[in-house]
């Protein structure tokens, strides 16, 4: 934490203190840590590019599968489904909707 004091206890097999003072070692091991950190964040990043790259060299596959399971998919008839083809505004050959499509239903009820 950026200007607090804090306490490291750090075990190491350096036990010459003039050759490896502590603060130095402290100073190091802070600086190996970032960098260890900074490994672990590149490679979470390149796990998920790698991911992301995965499924766009199978789109192509994964959409021929879509495609052949919707073809092969059977319409189930629901009997006592009645709607209008009508809609709110005129487009193309259906006429214009004047009712609600619950009194629509009710008027046309088989």
């Amino acid at each position: 934490m950026r200007g607090k004091f804090q306490s490291v206890w750090l075990a190491t097999s350096l036990l010459d203190a003039s050759k490896y003072p502590a603060a130095e070692v402290v100073r190091l091991y802070a600086g190996r840590w970032r960098i260890e950190t900074l490994f672990r964040e590149l490679k979470v990043a390149s796990g998920v590019r790698q991911e992301l790259a995965a499924p766009v060299l199978e789109l192509a596959a994964l959409f021929e599968m879509m495609l052949e399971r919707v073809a092969a998919a059977k319409l189930v008839q629901r009997p006592g489904r009645n709607e209008p083809r009508a809609l709110t505004r005129e487009w193309k050959h259906y006429p214009h909707l004047r009712v609600s499509r619950a009194e629509w239903r009710r008027r046309h009820a088989a």
